[in-house]
């Protein structure tokens, strides 16, 4: 059976698949880093090496969650700390289309302090493109 060529691969029946896949999307204006699986112990390098290239860009940040099932502590610390990190210089990481666990995440950690929240990358764009 030949794969789909919209699939990496992984997608096929009895493939493992990745703990956790990140594939940035230049845009004018922001990196969006569409981030799909779990971010637990076994994917914290892919997470980790993700967000660091994105914020190397010196471009604002929009992180896409919509297929983040599962973030853990060590993960809402990279996230603030690539926050952290691309503010010092400028650019900002942004949360854009979150997973239901990861809105309940952010909600009981009051994230959007620090990591604001948008319904949609489109919202994101307009508001990081209004900020710079």
């Amino acid at each position: 059976m030949d794969p789909d060529p919209g699939t990496t691969g992984h997608e096929m029946r009895g493939a493992p698949q990745p703990p956790l896949d990140c594939r940035l999307e230049e845009r004018p204006g922001a990196t969006i880093v569409h981030v799909r699986g779990e971010a637990d112990l076994d994917s914290h390098g892919i997470l980790d090496d993700a967000l660091t290239g994105a914020v190397d860009l010196h471009k604002p940040v929009i992180l896409e969650l919509k297929n983040l099932r599962y973030i853990d502590a060590y993960g809402i610390i990279l996230l603030l700390r690539h926050q952290r990190r691309a503010s010092a210089g400028a650019p900002r990481v942004v949360i854009a289309n979150p997973s239901r666990i990861v809105r309940r995440v952010v909600d009981v950690l009051e994230l959007d302090r620090v990591l604001p929240v948008f319904a949609s990358i489109e919202a994101a764009l307009q508001v990081v493109d209004e900020r710079g």
